[in-house]
């Protein structure tokens, strides 16, 4: 009965081996869990660097949000300071009639 197990777990290294059961192959559990550390603390990183206003090239959607919003911030700025000319436009308008 060992000699039959034996050979069957035998045959079943060198398929292995050979490419056989590709699907199953995994990872040791300590470089798997190395991985995932990594991928944790980096994401942990960015998003610690994100809300501290420390955004680098890491991350370009956020990058692209902040600009979008410097650029709407000028703008409204721009119309802010429009309006005020038209006010005082309108002020002097009504001082002459």
């Amino acid at each position: 009965m060992r000699g039959r197990n034996y050979e069957r777990a035998a045959l079943w290294r060198v398929a292995r081996s050979r490419g056989a059961y590709a699907a199953g192959i995994g990872i040791r559990f300590g470089v798997a869990a190395a991985i995932v550390r990594r991928y944790r603390r980096r994401k942990q990183a960015r998003e610690r660097a994100a809300l501290q206003g420390e955004v680098g090239s890491s991350d370009p959607t956020i990058a692209r949000v902040l600009a979008f919003t410097r650029q709407l911030q000028a703008e409204l700025a721009e119309v802010a300071r429009c309006q005020a000319v038209t006010a005082a436009i309108i002020g002097e308008m009504r001082g002459l009639l």
